[in-house]
């Protein structure tokens, strides 16, 4: 009855029907719904590894060192169990190998032609030392790495295992190939593009039925992270910086490229930035250093550490080898708000929900903005707990049930505690909290009730609550001035700027006060990845004029109501206190002239983005690309196959992309010229 109702009013054309028809039986186990406001995500793969230390010791050496910790007489019980446990999956690893040189070998002898013979040999030759033994070339580095990253890849359910500091990790073997003349620059970028090329085979995401709608065929969510500083506060901008981003191009895979820049970032990095972006390569994402490494020691972090960080997918960040499987837990946003003006109920289009959170009061008993704020926070502060106990069962379960050997021998604290990750074993961990769908929807659906219902007067919040129950049929003149009011956050007004701060400052404030099983903190993230899209396929008319089934914002972008171009976005995100935050993303559409074909018009958009970071912004990733070319890959997709965006946080190819995210994308503003 509801889907006939909501078909008549012409509210989906018909697509609900074939949405709920298409939904699939069972899910994918990523993550666990606790009330229509709060999920938790329930992988165990989310993470960086220490990649560097078998490359330069081998896993018989690594092994060697936990066969000496099993030799003593004093272990406790679960702590021998846990040292086995790293034994045996060095074993597979070396066993795993070996079977894989085999195999190489095997197709060498087969092979008549010369030149394929020769390379299956060298192929050959790399798996016959490594990863058993020390990398001793730029090669072999690569060859070693990939080994580690599908056996750890392959062992955990749900994965995101970013790649790390690859220009970092693999620096001191390229570096000697280059200087003892066994390697040439082209020779080592085309072993980079291989690796990037393999990385994104190993995100394919092939969802079924109508969810593949909302979604995509690669998830460029692996991050590489380049540049940034030392551990020492050095840039740590090299050689393979460059080529990294060179291979990047050249590939035109969909692997997140992950910049880190600080102060005294190179101007031919920003330059080689710009030029990527121009032409169209928006598999590159920006982080600021001195706000990530500020967060991060904020949240417990030495500061050697922080400054070591890496992104995992889209943004969040860790210290790589240091931390173990991080969750990541949402509150939806706006779904809170709709629960606050319910008095416990939720609002769907698939129906009410009724106890789905705490009763707050009836919207009459709000007589002035802060008592509807008040029982909104009460919402919050419920949710937030109801996910403190979901993700305490999950944790105390993987640590008893499901633990994680071949991240932990990937950890190395955990030898020197004798404790896999899921019991605490790492340096640090984390419970992401994402505050998802949306902040812009949320800021901009709570200061027009503020405003245009408390303080103007404009209509009552009954009023507005009917408007909203009706998908704003029949409220035109309602709906027009909640749209046309002047103030939108996303375009620098200090009002509205100050209120947003002012409003994540309290989530962040909450967020703190909680731990995780292993006593690590609970801290707050700002992405959407594809939620957005199908959360509001599902949802109901918001207070901030967006009507039912539409995308929410994606990220932590404002919701295409920008009208003074980056700048005011700029600013408006960066009135956000990214201090205590550790992930985010900044979705922006610009058009190629907003960064220019010479290069003192990349100068003013490098200058632009400086200004930004010193504003305190965190993350930004721009989608470069104009409307004209996103409609035409919707009509001829084969002309148009390497065409990157950025969705939630993550790259993707266009014209992989379902119907409904292509249309989000579109519908994003377009910002051209600076």
């Amino acid at each position: 009855e509801i889907i006939k109702k909501l078909e008549s009013e012409n509210v989906f054309a018909g697509n609900l029907k074939a949405f709920l028809d298409a939904m699939p039986t069972s899910s994918s186990g990523g993550i666990a719904l606790l009330s229509p406001s709060a999920a938790i995500g329930t992988w165990q793969g989310h993470i960086v590894i220490d990649n560097e230390t078998v490359l330069h010791k081998g896993i018989i050496a690594m092994r060697e060192s936990v066969q000496k910790e099993l030799s003593c007489d004093n272990l406790k019980k679960e702590e021998r169990d846990f040292l086995t446990s790293l034994d045996i999956a060095y074993e597979g690893i070396l066993i795993y190998a070996g079977r894989l040189g085999e195999a190489i070998r095997n197709k060498a002898e087969a092979e008549h032609d010369p030149a394929k013979k020769k390379n299956y040999m060298t192929m050959f030759e790399a798996v016959s030392r490594v990863p058993a033994y020390p990398a001793e070339t730029f090669y072999q580095a690569v060859q070693s790495f990939w080994i580690i990253k599908t056996v750890v890849g392959l062992s955990v359910p749900f994965n995101a295992h970013g790649l790390g500091r690859l220009d970092q990790i693999f620096y001191p073997f390229y570096s000697r190939d280059i200087e003892n003349k066994t390697i040439t620059r082209d020779e080592a970028r085309e072993i980079l593009e291989e690796l990037l090329i393999k990385s994104m085979s190993h995100n394919m995401r092939p969802y079924s039925n109508y969810i593949s709608d909302f979604s995509h065929r690669f998830d460029g969510s692996e991050a590489v992270t380049i540049g940034g500083l030392t551990g020492d506060g050095r840039d740590a901008t090299n050689e393979l910086t460059y080529l990294i981003l060179e291979a990047a191009y050249r590939s035109k895979t969909v692997i997140n490229i992950v910049v880190r820049v600080h102060k005294n970032t190179p101007d031919e990095l920003h330059l080689l930035i710009s030029d990527l972006l121009y032409n169209k390569i928006s598999n590159v994402s920006i982080l600021n250093d001195d706000v990530c490494i500020k967060a991060l020691v904020n949240y417990g972090y030495i500061l050697e550490d922080a400054r070591e960080y890496a992104a995992i997918s889209c943004a969040d960040i860790c210290t790589p080898g240091k931390s173990g499987a991080i969750g990541a837990s949402s509150i939806l946003l706006c779904n809170l708000l709709d629960t606050t003006l319910r008095n416990g109920m939720s609002a769907t289009l698939l129906g009410d929900i009724s106890d789905a959170g705490l009763k707050t009061g009836e919207i009459l008993t709000f007589k002035t903005f802060d008592d509807l704020l008040t029982a909104f926070f009460k919402q919050f502060v419920y949710t937030l707990t109801l996910i403190d106990k979901g993700v305490d069962i999950r944790d105390r379960v993987y640590a008893a049930q499901l633990p994680a050997p071949l991240i932990s021998a990937f950890t190395p604290s955990t030898l020197r505690k004798k404790k896999d990750v899921t019991a605490g074993g790492e340096d640090y961990n984390v419970e992401f909290i994402i505050l998802m769908n949306s902040i812009a929807n949320l800021v901009d659906s709570l200061f027009v009730i503020k405003q245009l219902v408390f303080e103007e007067k404009c209509f009552s919040l009954s009023e507005l609550c009917k408007a909203i129950d009706n998908n704003y049929h029949g409220y035109d003149e309602l709906h027009e001035k909640i749209v046309n009011y002047h103030m939108k956050w996303g375009n620098g007004h200090p009002v509205i700027d100050q209120f947003a701060q002012e409003i994540t400052s309290r989530f962040v404030d909450e967020i703190k006060k909680h731990k995780n099983f292993r006593g690590g903190p609970f801290v707050p993230s700002i992405v959407s990845m594809i939620t957005h899209t199908i959360s509001g396929r599902l949802g109901i008319a918001t207070p901030d004029g967006r009507k039912a089934a539409r995308p929410y914002a994606a990220g932590c972008s404002p919701y295409n109501v920008e009208k003074s171009g980056p700048t005011g976005v700029f600013r408006s995100v960066a009135a956000l206190d990214f201090n205590n935050i550790l992930e985010c993303s900044l979705n922006i559409k610009l058009h190629p002239s907003s960064i220019g074909k010479n290069i003192e018009s990349r100068k003013k958009w490098i200058s632009l983005l400086k200004t930004y970071c010193n504003l305190g912004g965190m993350q930004l990733q721009p989608t470069i690309v104009s409307h004209q070319d996103l409609l035409a890959a919707q009509k001829d997709p084969s002309a148009y196959s390497d065409l990157i965006v950025k969705v939630g946080g993550y790259s993707v190819y266009f014209t992989e992309l379902g119907r409904e995210l292509q249309e989000e994308i579109i519908s994003r503003t377009e910002h051209s010229g600076l």
